[in-house]
């Protein structure tokens, strides 16, 4: 939930209902190859544009940055109003060299249609990824949306995927400007990548109680947020593609849209930071038993023993990636031409300097059944 000013949205593709404005309540992206300082000067010539006090804008540095960068710079307004904030310098070495771009709900109602066009051009560029949108639908009167209506929505099950998954909805009372109190009520998850928001906008801004906001958080979690989102003919068909009570929300207040759904793909690609983690666990608590048996049984033999269940769909999605297909195809072939092999019976020889101090004493046949404990064998 965001803070968009005391200004009520000027437009919004609703069909000529004025009492309805859909628009972006926030983009983030991020991006690399471009100074701090020219990509801030770029964002002054997009907002100065669209402001009749265009000079009054300014530029703070500020050298805390945030959680995930180092520094970071503000354009505000003369009211102090944060309109975009640039940061850069990441904590992180998978991001280093990147630069991440917020406009919040106060930048994002300045911009025209003609702006918004020109925005989803430059962040569409090699190089430049969109990881947030928040769109808004706001009844400004309470004509089509209440608190209540949305809970009996919920149970009627007018929120289930198309699976049939019903997603848990949970209210908050918030307090954010110090003066009221009221519910904001929360279906999905931000962890999934997309949550919607309902909650009363204008008794949070001190303004007509009756107005509502709807707002949905898309985040690129398991999915791409195309950089045609921007686009204004393309919000309500993102809203309507959220939640089944939405495409019928938009539909009620005389908006014709095709609903976009955003593919959500949870097929991880072991490629990076993702298969560092993974060699780093498999190194740590299991390398040297690993190790061990490969110069025992060969390294086919000894994949095929941990990998005896066959290929996971997983494994199956994963073969049709263009991430790793030999290696994948390889795993495959062994976990075939190992499959009935009984591992349990094994006999192998211990080397002289892995043998414990009973064997060297009272085993004379240097071909035993062993079994492995972490850290050592033991002769069986």
């Amino acid at each position: 939930m965001t803070n968009s000013g005391g200004a009520i949205p000027p437009y919004g593709n609703t069909g000529g209902n004025t009492s309805v404005t859909v628009r972006p309540d926030w983009v983030t992206w991020r991006q690399r190859h471009v100074s701090p300082q020219r990509l801030m000067g770029w964002l002054v010539g997009v907002l100065r544009a669209e402001t009749s006090g265009g000079n009054q804008l300014s530029v703070r540095w500020v050298s805390t940055g945030s959680k995930w960068y180092r520094s970071a710079s503000r354009l505000i307004d003369l009211s102090g109003a944060e309109l975009a904030r640039v940061e850069w310098d990441s904590r992180s070495a998978s991001s280093a060299g990147t630069l991440i771009v917020n406009l919040p709900g106060s930048g994002c109602a300045l911009l025209s249609i003609e702006s918004w066009e020109r925005l989803a051009r430059y962040v569409g560029l090699v190089g430049r990824r969109l990881t947030r949108l928040d769109l808004a639908l706001d009844d400004l009167i309470g004509q089509f949306v209440s608190l209540s209506s949305v809970r009996s929505a919920h149970s009627a099950g007018e929120f289930n995927g198309r699976g049939g998954r019903h997603p848990k909805m949970r209210a908050y009372v918030s307090d954010v400007s110090g003066e009221w109190d009221s519910q904001t009520l929360y279906v999905g998850s931000r962890k999934s990548g997309k949550l919607l928001r309902v909650y009363k906008k204008g008794e949070q801004l001190g303004m007509d109680r009756r107005w509502i906001r709807v707002e949905l958080e898309l985040r690129n979690r398991d999915r791409e947020i195309p950089a045609s989102s921007l686009l204004p003919s393309s919000w309500a068909g993102l809203l309507s593609g959220s939640y089944p009570w939405v495409a019928r929300l938009v539909s009620e207040v005389g908006i014709t849209a095709e609903p976009i759904r955003l593919r959500c793909d949870k097929t991880p690609t072991y490629k990076g930071s993702a298969l560092q983690r993974l060699s780093r666990t498999l190194r740590t608590q299991y390398g040297p038993q690993l190790l061990y048996w490969a110069h025992e049984l060969g390294a086919e033999s000894l994949v095929g023993l941990i990998t005896q269940s066959g290929p996971s769909k997983t494994v199956l999605k994963l073969m049709e990636q263009p991430s790793q297909p030999e290696l994948l195809q390889w795993v495959l072939d062994v976990q075939k031409n190992n499959r009935s092999v009984n591992y349990g019976s094994v006999r192998t020889s211990i080397p002289p300097q892995n043998r414990t101090q009973s064997q060297k004493i009272g085993s004379s046949d240097p071909d035993v059944r062993i079994k492995f404990i972490p850290g050592r064998a033991r002769a069986t």
